[in-house]
């Protein structure tokens, strides 16, 4: 009985959520830097950057992009692998606990290795499934250092909305508002990196998604 409620609410949910891509008015900004992203590596992947908040206003703005993202196994997160699924996309589970076990992803990541070589586009929530809020965790740096596909920072602005009470201040856009997915200019990681540099590109991505952010002002 518990399994059935559970996939009637993730129904709802995805219900909801398509109701806001019907109505909801969506504006892409800098499109020439999400283009100038694929076209700098041979196979055409990149990683899509974004903070965790924006994650609804992200899938409701890349349907017709074949895009891996990357997917927590919570029970959030499986809500999310549904959405995303229904959107056309390709979840890939994996995550950390809050105490730092291994839930998957150490899978994923290899996963999302193999989707990059093949030329499909990644994305990530740079700060993680579980926070701190707006801190770059180092999958992304890792994945780009390894494969040489861009990093795509993402900024999303949206007039009417919803803010959750919870880690990341979820964003939830009211019917009928209008969302604008800002691209930054993409980030190119050396394969040269060495771990011990990792912190500052971290520190370095988060300053151009909020760059991002702030050229909004």
């Amino acid at each position: 009985m518990k399994k059935f409620f559970e996939k009637i609410f993730i129904r709802v949910i995805y219900s909801f959520i398509y109701i806001l891509y019907k109505t909801c008015r969506i504006t892409h900004n800098n499109l020439e830097n999400r283009d100038l992203a694929k076209s700098s590596h041979k196979q055409g992947s990149y990683l899509l950057a974004c903070w965790h908040e924006h994650v609804i206003m992200i899938i409701l703005s890349q349907r017709g992009v074949p895009f891996h993202p990357s997917v927590s196994r919570s029970s959030s997160g499986k809500i999310v692998a549904y959405v995303c699924r229904k959107f056309g996309y390709f979840p890939i589970l994996g995550s950390a606990d809050r105490e730092g076990m291994d839930k998957g992803g150490t899978k994923a990541l290899f996963t999302m290795l193999r989707s990059l070589k093949k030329g499909n586009p990644v994305a990530i929530t740079v700060d993680g499934s579980i926070g701190p809020r707006r801190i770059v965790k180092p999958g992304i740096i890792d994945l780009a250092r390894k494969t040489g596909a861009n990093i795509l920072p993402v900024y999303c602005v949206c007039t009417k909305y919803w803010e959750l009470n919870t880690w990341d201040r979820l964003k939830i856009p009211k019917p009928f508002s209008n969302i604008t997915i800002h691209y930054g200019h993409p980030v190119t990681i050396d394969k040269e990196t060495k771990r011990e540099d990792m912190s500052a590109l971290q520190k370095m991505l988060g300053a151009s998604i909020s760059h991002v952010d702030a050229s909004l002002l």
